[in-house]
């Protein structure tokens, strides 16, 4: 009995299911699939732009840098190298000489060159607010007006790049419509394909 009912329910569900509506629901979902790819795009842009803001601005760029990972990680459609470029797309150059400033002022306090520094930084300020001029300028002052950099490990540039790679699919509102577009573009050629049977079994 149970058999029967579900056989029935099966069948009426089929019949709704008509190539008119499921074309209809094909083509809304891949225009729905489309648009919500190109808001994670977006998104992600928007952050990424965040995360240079805040290079250049001096602020602590680790939460900018962390919403803009995890959000790629989490969604299609959002890698941050689109022009195929084998440097790192998100290169952090302004926190990178910043820090090596602050390594050399480290240096400069713990041989007892701080007054020479503090003046390589008076003198370097001239350069405005280029930050490569700057650090490339007080290197020079160091070397020219004492015996340079006594400690050499300045920071890895590598640990101010980064590539982040978006997933083939996520569990967003845009992988959900591609499963959903998917699914209703194969039951649309299912039912074409048994409503050509059907009829040819009529004649």
């Amino acid at each position: 009995m149970k058999t029967k009912k579900t056989s029935e329910i099966v069948q009426k569900t089929y019949s709704l299911l008509s190539v008119p509506l499921l074309i209809v629901v094909f083509f809304l979902c891949i225009c729905a699939a489309s648009y919500e790819l190109r808001q994670n795009n977006i998104h992600m842009i928007k952050l990424r732009q965040n995360l240079l803001v805040a290079d250049t601005s001096g602020v602590n760029v680790e939460p900018a840098l962390n919403d803009l990972r995890v959000y790629v990680f989490g969604h299609m459609n959002t890698n941050v190298n689109t022009n195929g470029s084998s440097e790192a797309p998100i290169q952090l150059v302004n926190t990178y000489y910043r820090a090596i400033l602050q390594v050399e002022a480290q240096d400069a306090a713990r041989n007892g060159t701080q007054a020479l520094y503090n003046s390589a930084i008076t003198s370097c300020s001239a350069q405005g607010s280029d930050l490569y001029k700057n650090v490339t300028c007080v290197e020079n002052y160091l070397t020219t007006h004492g015996n340079g950099l006594k400690n050499q490990n300045l920071p890895s540039k590598g640990l101010y790049q980064f590539d982040f790679i978006s997933p083939k699919w996520s569990s967003d509102l845009a992988g959900w419509l591609i499963v959903i577009s998917i699914l209703s573009g194969s039951l649309l050629v299912f039912r074409i394909i048994t409503s050509i049977f059907s009829k040819n079994s009529k004649k």
